[in-house]
């Protein structure tokens, strides 16, 4: 079972590190929002700023790094996905 400062250390934003700092704020929205299903429009609006040049796939993409790196390692599936829409956190 991973910890909450697993999670940190193994994602925190480094300095000019932008991937991360993506992964991060994903990780942020899910567990902040954990009792519903964020969607994928929101994320690209919360996180790149609703721009058009990114598609859905670059939401996948990081939604992937963010499973191998806390779900992966510790045989967890925390990150769900509802299909069509978006992402939530579930640790149960």
């Amino acid at each position: 079972m991973w910890s909450l400062m697993m999670i940190r250390k193994s994602i925190s934003p480094a300095a000019g590190d932008s991937a991360n700092t993506k992964e991060y704020q994903i990780l942020y929205m899910l567990i902040d929002n954990k009792d519903r299903v964020v969607s994928k429009a929101e994320l690209m609006k919360e996180i790149w700023g609703g721009n058009v040049d990114y598609n859905t796939n670059t939401i996948e993409v990081y939604i992937n790094f963010l499973r191998n790196k806390i779900d992966k390692p510790f045989g967890q599936q925390s990150i769900k996905t509802k299909v069509g829409y978006g992402y939530y956190w579930d640790i149960s």
